[in-house]
Parts: C-alpha cells; structure tokens; sequence
C-alpha cells in the first residue's frame, strides 16, 4: 500500500486540521527546528500505536487547549489514507476541559 495522504488535527504543535498529500514518488520532509519534523513522525506512530499507555492527552496541542473553555471539547485525531485500495486508517481521541 501507498500512502497517500495523512490528517493531524490538534496534535501537539499541529492546531486546527493540517492536510499533508503525497504524490507519486520521492517525500522529504525539511524544515528548520520548531517546524513540527518530529511531530510529524510522532503523530504517524501514534496513529499506529493503540496501546492504552499511548493515549495521554499530553499529545493535545497546547494552543487547543489555551482556547478551550471549561466544558468546552474538542477531538484530536490523526488519519491516513492508503491507496490503491482506497483505505483510511483513523485514530481519535476526544479531548475536554474540566475546571
């Protein structure tokens, strides 16, 4: 399978939905320190690893949760799209802030 596009939403230094589309061939993925290179990474082993000790919330980003009220909730998610079979690979976690 090839991967053909991955989703971060509100994933550590990820706020907001971020879209990445992969073409046919070579990806590099460049970019100065801060960037969110290995968050990248990261986000993809997340969405691989199930395990219950992978599922912290220290994994919501940071700039999320400052803009959540209290009783306000929100979904961290991460997805990839896998071709040529046409199959998505989801993880989700929802989020909430309590007082």
């Amino acid at each position: 399978m090839i991967i053909k596009e991955l989703t971060i939403k509100n994933f550590r230094s990820y706020y907001g939905e971020s879209i990445f589309e992969f073409s046919d061939g070579l990806t590099l993925i460049i970019g100065d320190n801060g960037d969110g290179k290995s968050t990248f990474f990261e986000a993809i082993k997340w969405l691989l690893d199930t395990s219950k000790e992978n599922a912290s919330l220290d994994n919501v980003s940071e700039m999320r949760k400052s803009k959540m009220e209290v009783g306000d909730s929100d979904t961290l998610s991460v997805s990839m799209v896998f071709e040529p079979v046409s199959y998505t690979h989801l993880r989700a976690h929802e989020t909430s802030q309590d007082l």
